[in-house]
């Protein structure tokens, strides 16, 4: 396959979107991505960039932060507060991906951290990584092929929400399909591909998946949104030394419908 597997919601009848719901996370689990079109509202995810850069502009600059994470050059990494905007169950419970996430993950996942990654114009190609290292402690002979968290299901997965069309321009994030379910060593053999995605769309990504931010080739910064989703035990244990995997006041939190508020529930505590 040489481009991204794509669920297309606006191009689907509602009578339609229980199949293309279990059409999603088949790809999903097969693939480590999935582009999910049409899944939320333009004019809300134009508010959110509103937002986002009245608010996060300080980060709009090419250095360090105290309470931000460099994740390559010109590139930051900040937790963005569930307040205002962003804290709407269309961007942390939609419709269209919350049943996709609840098939891969199961009934009872969490919201494990919300923010933003910030991509400076100039910004080169990223590094490819994965999200996370194997969550298993290996010995020096196992570590030379992790199968052991290959054959696991997907324990966290990365919701991406555009702030600005990813294009050739702007930039997107470079994906190596099926790279999650290879030992690091063979992921050179994986195919790539770099998703195009309109105001509206996201894109799911496996927290195994090798991956990398593209140049940024435009004069603005190109902000994008992330909600990582995870099974209850899981804690992001590489991310958040510098920086609170999620913001959210006892205000906010009470602001939450009580029936979403399970997805918070393992912060407040």
């Amino acid at each position: 396959m040489s481009t991204c597997p794509t669920i297309d919601f606006g191009s689907r009848q509602n009578s339609e979107h229980p199949e293309a719901v279990q059409e999603a996370a088949e790809l999903f689990i097969e693939h480590g991505c999935v582009l999910l079109k049409s899944v939320l509202g333009q004019d809300y995810i134009a508010q959110l960039h509103r937002a986002f850069v009245d608010t996060y502009y300080p980060y709009f600059e090419d250095r360090e932060f105290p309470d931000a994470l460099n994740v390559g050059t010109k590139r930051t990494q900040v937790t963005v507060a569930i307040e205002g905007p962003f804290n709407s169950p269309q961007l942390y419970a939609n419709d269209f991906i919350l049943p996709v996430l609840k098939l891969v993950l199961g009934e009872h996942l969490i919201v494990g951290s919300f923010g933003a990654v910030v991509s400076l114009p100039g910004a080169p190609n990223q590094h490819s990584h994965r999200d996370h290292p194997n969550i298993y402690e290996l010995t020096e002979a196992e570590a030379t092929e992790p199968w052991v968290d290959i054959v696991l299901p997907p324990y966290a997965l990365n919701v991406i929400v555009p702030l600005v069309p990813l294009n050739a321009i702007n930039g997107t994030t470079r994906l190596w399909l099926g790279s999650h379910l290879v030992p690091k060593s063979r992921t050179g053999q994986m195919p790539s591909v770099d998703p195009l995605a309109d105001l509206g769309d996201c894109v799911l990504v496996d927290y195994r998946l090798l991956h990398a931010g593209t140049a940024n080739c435009s004069a603005n910064p190109r902000p994008i949104l992330y909600n990582v989703y995870c099974r209850p035990w899981f804690r992001d244990s590489r991310n958040y030394r510098k920086q609170r995997p999620i913001r959210i006041s006892r205000e906010e939190y009470i602001r939450v419908p009580e029936e979403l508020r399970y997805l918070f529930n393992w912060w407040r505590r």
